[in-house]
């Protein structure tokens, strides 16, 4: 024989030793005391909050990552013509994040790095949003329309999606870290934001940490998540043991 909701909780009679009890319940039991509490005529224990609105989604996915944190794999420079692990310093992009805030230059997410890639974002429309952060460096968020770029989302929640940056370097020396010599870059100009698919043979990125990840666009709390995870993914390379 089942037992009607709230069965559970009738015999307590004090609602203070009721909410305590029943603290940390999921909302779905709360309700459903709620709701038996309703039918004897009681007042409800947690004053939920009715809408008479719908929130209607956007259809909007933000996606956001770190683009080059921590050490790369050994890549070669045109001007020193040297194949050698690469460090972009956070402050390198100062320059060009705040360029693109203030509508002085363009910087777009691309779709693969060979010529003609498609644009998924820019910050010419604001699609596209750069962030300097003081430890991992630049990140990115770019809100993209599911119907729009339905496989691309796919393979970004699959957690296959890379970053790859293409810059003009400004100032940048090779330097010994740690017994070994690795490309210090102080200074860029911004080109673009390249994510990269491998699967779709579009390549590695050298920043191996560099990954985008992805949530609904309408949900706070789920798009703070995914900040945190690309930043914390980030964190993981910047505090690698140098010499690993």
């Amino acid at each position: 024989m089942s037992k009607p909701p709230g069965y559970e909780t009738a015999w307590i009679r004090d609602d203070a030793a009721l909410r305590a009890k029943a603290k940390n319940a999921p909302p779905r039991i709360k309700r459903l005391i709620d709701r038996d509490r309703q039918r004897r005529g009681l007042p409800p224990l947690w004053d939920a909050v009715e809408l008479r609105s719908r929130i209607r989604p956007t259809g909007l996915v933000a996606v956001i990552g770190c683009a080059s944190p921590g050490l790369s794999v050994p890549v070669a420079a045109a001007l020193d013509g040297e194949l050698v692990p690469e460090r972009v310093e956070p402050a390198a992009y100062a320059a060009s994040v705040q360029a693109a805030k203030l509508g002085k230059a363009t910087v777009e997410l691309v779709d693969g790095h060979w010529p003609g890639a498609a644009v998924l974002a820019t910050t010419a429309d604001g699609s596209l949003v750069l962030h300097n952060d003081s430890t991992t460096g630049l990140v990115l968020r770019a809100n993209l329309h599911v119907r729009e770029h339905a496989e691309f989302l796919a393979d970004v929640y699959a957690g296959l999606v890379g970053l790859s940056i293409s810059f003009r370097p400004r100032r940048m020396a090779i330097e010994r870290e740690h017994g070994r010599r690795v490309r210090v870059v102080r200074e860029i100009e911004l080109v673009d934001v390249a994510a990269l698919r491998e699967h779709r043979n579009q390549g590695q990125p050298a920043y191996r940490h560099a990954r985008l990840y992805a949530a609904l666009a309408d949900d706070p709390a789920a798009v703070r998540r995914a900040r945190e995870r690309a930043i914390c993914h980030a964190l993981a390379a910047v505090y690698k043991p140098r010499g690993r």
